[in-house]
């Protein structure tokens, strides 16, 4: 294992220690199968273990849209999604939809009591969503989460097959779709977006939920390129945690508009919308189509101030039209293991999902002097 770390923050007995860690743990759970994972500490010796951190702070709040409800009583005309349907590079002209945190908020309610009432989803359910990106996918995300459910985005483009698998394997009972698909093939309750998120008028019930911290927030899918797709279920406090470390150390202001560029299906979409929602700011997006035609040009047009991209897309875009701008904070998602050095900007961040591992890392003022040290053990 190669482990590529900043040798001004970590010490190389630091990182040492992590690798031991690391092998003992797995050297456990493969000899332990069916041991529970909360008794694997029993089995480490005293020098595995760390003391130093058990003062972590927890997050204050867990309800995810809690914030959503602040901003719609606070604000409730600040726009909460800008969704753009078409886009015309020469002239930066846009067709665009946008809806108020106060729109967001009532919305998404209305569709948390038709999925508890109509369709009786419990706390805990996962419901998985298999639809293109539009202002109704993110109220039904918000939804899902207000009813106290996990929710489950699959990609778009998966094909039926995939889309099995992964209901499968998550025990799904609801599939939301933007599509017409048979039930008898799927098996599953085939809810329209179009029937779920039209005709908001009849009154709101109290949904009387309380979450906790270990009720599911969501859950993600591996690509399955190297066999079944595996699942990974993420609790509120795991994701909250990791928002509210994310809202200390990423730059913004409630004017602040944040390009969810990514999949939905892609954990790193997760931080783009909850963090952005939790910290009253403006979600923008589009459907790749209208997003890659010139991102340059649509982030100039949107008065875009965060972005997250993995390395490989970043290599597409010019960074004088982009990173350059002062006014642009870019976040760059970790797509493997070796971290190059990024070009100089106001301010870089890296990090990998949440599913991943929930770690971000934060260094303001990269430069390309910046020195790496690199440990590996194998």
């Amino acid at each position: 294992m190669k482990t590529t770390f900043d040798e001004r923050r970590l010490s190389r007995e630091q990182m040492e220690l992590v690798h031991d860690q690391l092998d003992s743990i797995v050297r456990v759970m493969t000899t332990h199968l069916d041991e529970i994972v909360s008794n694997i500490w029993s089995y480490l010796s005293i020098p595995m273990l760390s003391a130093s951190n058990m003062d972590v702070a927890r997050p204050k709040l867990i309800d995810l849209t809690s914030s959503v409800a602040k901003h719609a009583r606070e604000e409730p005309e600040k726009i909460a999604i800008d969704f753009v349907q078409d886009f015309d590079p020469l002239t930066k002209s846009t067709v665009h939809e946008t809806l108020s945190y106060k729109q967001l908020h009532h919305r998404s309610r209305h569709i948390a009591v038709r999925l508890r009432e109509r369709y009786a989803v419990r706390r805990n359910d996962i419901v998985a969503v298999w639809a293109m990106k539009s202002i109704e996918l993110y109220v039904i995300i918000c939804g899902i989460v207000t009813a106290g459910c996990g929710y489950l985005c699959i990609d778009p483009n998966s094909p039926e097959s995939r889309v099995k698998e992964i209901l499968l394997e998550a025990s799904c009972d609801i599939l939301i779709s933007d599509v017409s698909l048979d039930e008898d093939i799927f098996g599953q309750t085939i809810i329209s977006i179009t029937d779920l998120s039209g005709n908001l008028s009849e009154l709101l019930t109290d949904l009387n939920i309380n979450p906790e911290a270990h009720d599911l927030a969501y859950a993600v899918f591996t690509s399955g390129s190297t066999g079944v797709p595996k699942g990974v279920l993420i609790t509120r406090e795991n994701l909250m945690s990791n928002i509210d470390h994310l809202a200390r150390i990423y730059p913004h202001t409630t004017s602040s508009r944040l390009l969810q560029s990514c999949s939905t299906a892609f954990d790193v979409s997760v931080f783009e919308i909850f963090w952005t929602w939790h910290c009253g700011m403006t979600l923008c997006s589009a459907n790749n189509d209208v997003l890659f035609r010139d991102l340059e040009a649509l982030v100039d047009a949107l008065g875009i101030t965060h972005l997250s991209m993995t390395p490989s897309v970043a290599a597409l875009v010019d960074h004088n039209a982009v990173i350059g701008k002062e006014s642009t904070d870019v976040t760059r998602s970790v797509e493997a293991a070796e971290l190059g050095v990024i070009e100089p900007a106001l301010c870089s961040q890296s990090s990998i999902g949440v599913s991943e591992s929930n770690l971000s890392s934060s260094n303001p003022n990269l430069a390309n002097t910046t020195t790496r040290d690199e440990l590996e053990i194998s």
